[in-house]
């Protein structure tokens, strides 16, 4: 009986150690994604999708002074909908649109994006929905 008691005692500390194992990587995460203060908005110009060459998915946004800004982006990144939270790939998200990208800078400086919002339709578009409307208000 003491030697069943011994390893059950046993095997319930092995899972607390799991347990608390994975509490710390979920909370390093956590932090790492927390402390990726850094954002940019601006309009999507290119994905570029990971191939043999580029092991990693990049992405270029043209920012409000209009310079573009290349980010990887982190294997574990949210790429989600402003409009109603849905997720997203960004394989999906077309250019143009107009996103917000929290990132984190590597030791190395390049820029890592950890989250993307898609916010909507860019400025070009409006623009030219805009441009749109008043031509044909003004057939009218």
């Amino acid at each position: 009986m003491q030697k069943v008691l011994i390893a059950v005692f046993a095997c319930l500390a092995m899972i607390g150690v799991s347990f608390a194992e994975e509490s710390r990587a979920v909370k390093k995460d956590f932090e790492l994604r927390a402390s990726a203060g850094n954002i940019t908005v601006g309009n999507l110009k290119a994905v570029l999708p990971s191939d043999l060459s580029r092991p990693e998915t990049g992405l270029v946004v043209t920012d409000g002074d209009g310079k573009d800004v290349s980010f990887t982006v982190k294997p574990l990144a949210v790429v989600y909908s402003a409009l109603d939270g849905t997720l997203m790939s960004i394989s999906d998200v077309p250019p143009g649109e107009r996103v917000q990208v929290s990132y984190q800078a590597t030791p190395k400086g390049k820029l890592q994006a950890t989250s993307v919002k898609v916010l909507g339709k860019g400025v070009e578009e409006e623009t030219r929905a805009v441009s749109q409307k008043q031509e044909e208000e003004a057939i009218k």
